[in-house]
């Protein structure tokens, strides 16, 4: 069961304009959800989707500060900004969307 203070306290991410303006923008405050919930969500929950590494991202080095995987600031909150039944579904939703913003996708196939 999904604890309801802490998917308020997710979903007034998209509440704050300022969040959704820029990419980087948006990354921060993602990243700082899962930081100062870090003690609810625990640590194996946040290594295991991979969250332990996209928080403490270099965004200098790493944002792809553009729609290139699709990702639409504008559509977030419909998208991802929703209620959640479990931890695990929304801490896989945001560790997805951190994901998208420092991966680039291609279709191209990997000859090795």
């Amino acid at each position: 069961m999904m604890n309801n203070r802490l998917l308020k306290s997710f979903q007034s991410i998209y509440s704050d304009k300022n969040n959704m303006k820029s990419f980087s923008n948006y990354y921060h405050a993602l990243c700082n959800w899962v930081k100062s919930n870090q003690n609810y969500i625990g640590s194996e929950l946040i290594c295991r989707n991979g969250l332990d590494v996209l928080i403490s991202l270099d965004l200098d080095n790493y944002l792809v500060d553009s729609d290139t995987n699709g990702l639409c600031l504008e559509n977030e909150e419909n998208r991802v900004g929703r209620d959640f039944s479990s931890l695990d579904g929304l801490v896989m939703v945001i560790s997805n969307t951190l994901r998208d913003m420092v991966t680039i996708r291609s279709e191209a196939t990997c000859i090795r």
